[in-house]
């Protein structure tokens, strides 16, 4: 149910996991929060594969060098599932949320637990919520007297509990990522789900965008597009890359886009150019079987979108190529994953690409959407 960093953003902050914490300031004060459906919120609810480094979708997964920490999702003590976060050794692991376009007004929410907690001899060590808030171009915004903006700080263990908390977002900052981390501490931490209300990009992961938004949709089951890819894609294979192959029909359960590559390469498949904005976003469904890749967070079954400006020529998000949607780096049974973003300045239009990054494996697509 819970655009990471955009989930480059975090996964290149190595000195942003590593630096010390200074005493922080005071977390506002958490609530049960009460039902309203009238504020945009944005979902991730943590129980599908397909995040960075192992993470479940909309999220990621950091391991300084020297932090034994294990990332899992699937079922929870309470027979939910999301996700749960082992610090087996002190360090400075962390699971992050993806990037999210943060509007004036914010309340984050969780339901967690903490269990088997070793906090560190200082008041601000434990396991610590925290905003990562950062500006336009990606860069660090920290609120006064601390690094990060810090929601909770939990050093004992509890059971099951749903809280959410205002955030003062700082002065300058229109994006960020939600952290969870234990600092200089060992424990176990259950997340069962995420829900940020207030977020520009209110989207609920792999399920949708704003409604009001014109968006681009292709079924991915009619031949017609190139080199046997469905109508609306283009399928692309760089000379000499042997072993790949696009078809449009069958797929399980239904129809659809199948996408297969044996010897490792750089063949995608692509759709035609659909309009970006600063509040654009992609969703598709998709299955993937047979997946071998390796430890590497980047590698695996990728949907991304690439952006272009008027003349066709290439632009590229802060601190990366291409904005990743999902990484998926085990096969499994059909997952919906999606994302808002913002375009990069200059784009114009933005091309839904997937691929198998320095793996092989077969993938099918049932359908896409984008805008």
């Amino acid at each position: 149910m819970l655009i990471l960093l955009a989930l480059a953003a975090c996964s290149g902050d190595q000195a942003d996991i590593a630096t010390p914490q200074p005493p922080v300031v005071t977390p506002p004060v958490v609530v049960t929060p009460p039902v309203d459906t009238s504020v945009p919120a944005r979902t991730i609810d943590l129980d599908s594969p397909g995040g960075k480094g192992g993470a479940p979708a909309g999220a990621a997964f950091i391991v300084p060098n020297g932090t034994p920490a294990q990332l899992s999702a699937g079922p929870l003590s309470d027979g939910s599932s999301g996700m749960k976060l082992v610090a087996t050794g002190e360090g400075d692991a962390l699971m992050c949320t993806e990037s999210v376009q943060l509007g004036p007004q914010v309340t984050f929410g969780t339901r967690m637990k903490v269990s088997d907690i070793t906090p560190g001899a200082q008041a601000w060590q434990g396991m610590n919520v925290e905003l990562r808030a950062r500006d336009a171009n990606g860069a660090l915004i920290s609120p006064s007297g601390s690094r990060y903006v810090l929601l909770r700080n939990e050093r004992a263990a509890g059971e099951w509990a749903e809280w959410e908390a205002p955030i003062v977002v700082p002065t300058g900052a229109t994006q960020g990522e939600f952290c969870y981390r234990f600092v200089n501490s060992t424990g176990t931490l259950e997340v069962d789900r995420v829900v940020i209300k207030g977020a520009l990009d209110g989207v609920t992961a792999g399920a949708g965008a704003d409604t009001g938004r014109p968006m681009t949709r292709w079924e991915l089951d009619i031949p017609g597009g190139g080199n046997g890819a469905p109508t609306g894609f283009d399928f692309l294979v760089p000379p000499g890359t042997p072993g790949t192959s696009a078809t449009a029909g069958a797929v399980q359960g239904g129809t659809g886009f199948t996408f297969a590559v044996t010897q490792a390469g750089n063949s995608l498949a692509c759709s035609q150019p659909f309009p970006v904005s600063a509040n654009s976003a992609v969703k598709a469904r998709v299955r993937v079987a047979d997946i071998k890749t390796d430890a590497r967070a980047w590698t695996g079954f990728v949907a991304e979108v690439r952006t272009y400006d008027g003349a066709n020529a290439l632009v590229s998000p802060q601190g990366s190529q291409f904005t990743t949607i999902a990484t998926i780096k085990n096969a499994g049974d059909w997952v919906e994953v999606g994302k808002g973003f913002s375009a990069p300045t200059g784009a114009a239009t933005g091309k839904l690409c997937f691929r198998f990054v320095e793996s092989t494996g077969s993938a099918e697509v049932d359908w896409a959407e984008a805008g």
